[in-house]
């Protein structure tokens, strides 16, 4: 079996979001519920199952963190909560009134929001932000890894915020952050090659033969 070829798997980039791009989609959030949903997801880079997983008591607002039950793997784990969604999240309990699950069913708040139901409101927002790259509610968690990379964190530590076993499955990170954020230059940048001066009778003589 050893000796039978395999064929490879094709490697592809998954998309990912400009923070610009955060900004527009949250912006265009209907209500406050789908703001501090979509804010939540991308702040601490969770997939969405484990952010419909949150219940209340899952929540520690003194220490700014939140407690991730049973995620991918069974595996439980602390993720960051931002200053700014601890606001907004405060503000939705006040208006929204959760007692179980965070972000419950409008129908039955003992049932959580359903998946279908969060990426059909996460289209109708990325199309209203102008935005037509092939994308899911996951790839705010991309967009979070990314852009911490491109800050300079420290990959160890994006893994362990991601919740990977392996520092191999946080690697594939490394091929998405923007090339302009690692201060690379071509060699093309470093001669001193001027590419405003054309030889002008060429350039006369292929006019004349197009024309």
């Amino acid at each position: 079996m050893d000796n039978i070829a395999r064929p490879k798997r094709p490697f592809k980039i998954p998309a990912v979001f400009s923070q610009s791009e955060i900004e527009d989609i949250l912006s265009c959030s209907r209500t406050m519920r789908y703001k501090a949903v979509f804010s939540l997801i991308y702040s601490a880079g969770l997939r969405i199952s484990e952010a419909l997983n949150i219940e209340l008591t899952d929540i520690d607002f003194y220490r700014k963190m939140i407690h991730i039950r049973n995620a991918k793997g069974g595996l439980d784990r602390q993720v960051i909560l931002s200053e700014k969604v601890a606001k907004l999240i405060n503000r939705y309990i006040s208006k929204y009134n959760p007692y179980s699950y965070l972000f419950f069913c409008l129908k039955d708040k003992n049932r959580k929001m359903q998946k279908r139901w969060l990426q059909h409101i996460f289209h109708e927002q990325v199309t209203s932000a102008n935005i037509s790259k092939k994308v899911s509610v996951h790839t705010l968690r991309h967009s979070f890894a990314t852009h911490l990379l491109e800050n300079n964190t420290n990959l160890f530590y994006i893994m362990k915020l991601l919740g990977h076993r392996s520092v191999k499955s946080t690697m594939i990170y490394l091929h998405m952050q923007s090339l302009s954020s690692l201060d690379l230059k071509s060699p093309l940048d470093i001669f001193d090659i001027s590419l405003d001066k054309v030889n002008q009778a060429n350039e006369k003589q292929y006019q004349l033969s197009i024309a």
